[in-house]
């Protein structure tokens, strides 16, 4: 069999259909790098359907950030070609309590496909000291089709990590002062009997749009979280 040399492009004519050789993503190396001053992006990120994310979601709990770590992750080709980094973390956080999916643990390491050093339009940071409800899925399936995240098999982020997050739009709600920020397209009439106002004095700026979410007292975040999974 011949080889094809991945650098090459051939085009025999005009009308002939340029054919490109894309050599195979194999392995990832994985270093650990600091968190730069943050970077605004205007990047309009993707952000996938609520009946998605409850599919892919395993386990939802409220946890307290204590630590984030960033790392340089380089692909390597089948030709063993390193190609440069991108950016992706690792947020470790307390488990505080569990609504959906079950866990024997106290901490959890979560792989989130993003770098903490950028900021992206409309999407949440996550902060150390910081108290989120996160929806988290296991290394349990098949995701190399999706947008966001390459094959598993590929990057192994389950040597670094428990769980994996995506989107902190999709899959992080803030809580402050006992309110949650919560995603409006994630609840129902029923659920929406459970919110409040923003209270006055909440000392948050919201990335998302406004109209997109809503406000729920935590004490009714367990009833409007199983409402959400009922039907699953």
């Amino acid at each position: 069999m011949q080889t094809v040399d991945p650098s090459v492009t051939t085009t025999a004519c005009a009308e002939t259909t340029k054919q490109v050789y894309i050599p195979a993503i194999v392995d990832a190396i994985w270093k650990e790098t600091d968190i730069r001053d943050e970077t605004f992006c205007y990047y309009n990120l993707y952000s996938q359907n609520v009946k998605r994310t409850i599919n892919e979601t395993d386990l939802v709990f409220s946890g307290t950030v204590i630590d984030r770590t960033e790392y340089e992750l380089y692909y390597v080709n089948e030709y063993g070609k390193v190609y440069d980094p991108k950016r992706v973390s690792v947020v470790t956080a307390t488990i505080n309590d569990v609504y959906y999916g079950e866990t024997d643990k106290s901490t959890i390491k979560l792989y989130y496909p993003l770098s903490f050093s950028e900021f992206y339009q409309h999407d949440r940071r996550i902060s150390d000291d910081c108290e989120y409800i996160f929806f988290a899925g296991n290394y349990n399936k098949d995701l190399s089709q999706d947008g966001i995240l390459t094959n598993f098999d590929v990057l192994k982020p389950y040597e670094h990590s428990d769980a994996y997050i995506k989107l902190t739009r999709d899959c992080v709600m803030p809580i402050i002062d006992d309110v949650v920020v919560f995603n409006y397209s994630y609840t129902d009439e029923r659920s929406r009997k459970l919110r409040i106002w923003k209270p006055e004095d909440f000392k948050y700026e919201e990335p998302i749009i406004q109209q997109e979410i809503v406000y729920f007292r935590r004490s009714d975040i367990a009833e409007v979280i199983s409402i959400l999974f009922e039907n699953k």
